[in-house]
């Protein structure tokens, strides 16, 4: 589970998160977001646990509390659960093969990893 964690203090470290999270279970990723120019702190981040039953425990017991004085906001992002399929992810069981010239009205385009959709009001 994907779990948001915001109002803490620049000064916190991904150290410091990931101990605050593994009290409840095995923490897989720490991110603290960070300005991209400047490089300081944004004072949210996101921690990732692989069991749904201890994440919600740590966002249960965690949200609210007081860190340096701040209450922190912990908040689930995701349910852990497998996400369903849009439009966009269909499976390559039937290549797509119309061009971008077959299709009446294209509004987007988008390409991924080296995969192209085009999208447009026919769909």
């Amino acid at each position: 589970m994907n779990i948001y964690v915001g109002n803490f203090t620049f000064q916190m470290a991904e150290n410091d998160l990931r101990q605050m999270f593994e009290t409840f279970g095995r923490v897989e990723t720490v991110k603290i977001i960070k300005n991209r120019f400047s490089g300081r702190l944004k004072g949210f981040g996101f921690v990732e646990m692989p069991k749904n039953a201890q994440a919600d425990k740590a966002v249960k017991a965690l949200n609210g509390d007081m860190i340096e004085k701040r209450p922190i906001k912990v908040i689930p992002t995701d349910s852990g659960a497998p996400k369903k399929k849009t439009v966009l992810e269909k499976e390559d069981t039937e290549p797509y093969t119309r061009t971008i010239r077959e299709l009446t009205n294209p509004i987007l385009f988008l390409s991924f990893k080296g995969l192209s959709y085009y999208l447009s009001r026919e769909l």
